[in-house]
C-alpha cells in the first residue's frame, strides 16, 4: 500500500470527480429509490414538460445555467487532474 496507493490516488480522484458529475446529472436512480425527492436534472425535466404549450424560455435557460454552474466549477477546479489521468494509452497530446 505504501507504493501502490500514492500512485493510484490521481486516477482514483479523476474517477471520483467524473462519477460525482454523473450522479449530479442522474435522472433515473432517484425515481427508483426516492421518488419524493428530486435532483436538479429531474426538476429541470419537470419544468420542460410543464412548458409544453406555453414556453417561458428565459426561465428555462436561467434554470439550465444555474444547474450547470456547480458542474463547471468542479470541472474547472479539478481540470488538471482530470485531463492528466484520463488519457488513452499510446496517444500523445
Amino acid at each position: 500500500f505504501k507504493i501502490m496507493l500514492p500512485m493510484a490516488i490521481p486516477g482514483l480522484t479523476s474517477v471520483a470527480i467524473l462519477s460525482a458529475i454523473g450522479v449530479w446529472n442522474d435522472y433515473f436512480t432517484i425515481y427508483m429509490y426516492a421518488p419524493s425527492k428530486v435532483t436538479v436534472a429531474v426538476g429541470l425535466q419537470g419544468l420542460v414538460t410543464q412548458m409544453e404549450y406555453k414556453a417561458n424560455y428565459p426561465l428555462l435557460f436561467a434554470v439550465m445555467i444555474m444547474s450547470l454552474i456547480p458542474v463547471i466549477t468542479v470541472f474547472s477546479i479539478f481540470q488538471k487532474t482530470i485531463m492528466e489521468n484520463t488519457t488513452v494509452g499510446g496517444v500523445k497530446g
